[in-house]
């Protein structure tokens, strides 16, 4: 692997690490203050969005830092660590930010 790739790679993993852990940090007191909450004060009301809605950002930085971690060769060559982590991106996208991000659709 070329060192322009490598760094690329690096760059691509930290970009969004910080996306997920901006969108993570922002709703992670709880608090219903945010522009985006405000906007969907109807469907909060159900008292089914908002576990959905956590469901899904803490589900999917969860599966995004699992799915980067797939491409790394070393992990691939380790493959009792490579299927666990498949087994986890999978899992999550199943139970966690598919059925929260449908949930939140349907309110």
């Amino acid at each position: 692997m070329s060192i322009t790739t490598r760094i690329l790679g690096y760059f691509a993993f930290f970009w969004v690490f910080v996306l997920c852990a901006g969108t993570f940090v922002q709703y992670w007191d709880f608090n219903h203050d945010s522009y985006f909450l405000h906007i969907k004060q109807k469907a909060v009301e159900t008292g089914w969005y908002l576990p959905a809605f956590y469901c899904h950002i803490i589900g999917s930085s969860v599966i995004l830092l699992a799915g980067f971690f797939q491409f790394s060769k070393k992990v691939y060559n380790n493959k009792a660590l490579h299927r666990t982590l498949g087994k986890l991106y999978v899992f999550g996208v199943l139970f966690f930010a598919a059925p929260g991000a449908y949930i939140m659709t349907l309110l």
